[in-house]
């Protein structure tokens, strides 16, 4: 329980801005980087923001009560071991 409840889900930086521009992104056939409206930071593939935390998460599953922590991608092990 205290191993998910501290661990980093895997909040975005503020400077995770993309290398390279859009160009190179629609050649690859990549969606090109998504800025976050609420606290505009750009978006690495699978990121949601949290109303809860304030802040993106990658790979975010969900906000959980019990943990008072979002799960995301650093601490999705810990819940499921959790659980």
């Amino acid at each position: 329980h205290l191993a998910c409840m501290l661990t980093d889900p895997g909040a975005v930086s503020l400077p995770a801005c993309p290398d390279g521009d859009l160009s190179s992104a629609r050649e690859a056939e990549e969606a090109p980087p998504r800025e976050c409206k609420v606290c505009g930071v750009f978006k690495p593939p699978r990121a949601h923001h949290c109303s809860s935390c304030e802040r993106c998460i990658m790979k975010m599953d969900h906000h959980c009560m019990w943990v008072n922590n979002c799960i995301g991608a650093r601490n999705h092990k810990h819940f499921l071991l959790l659980l």
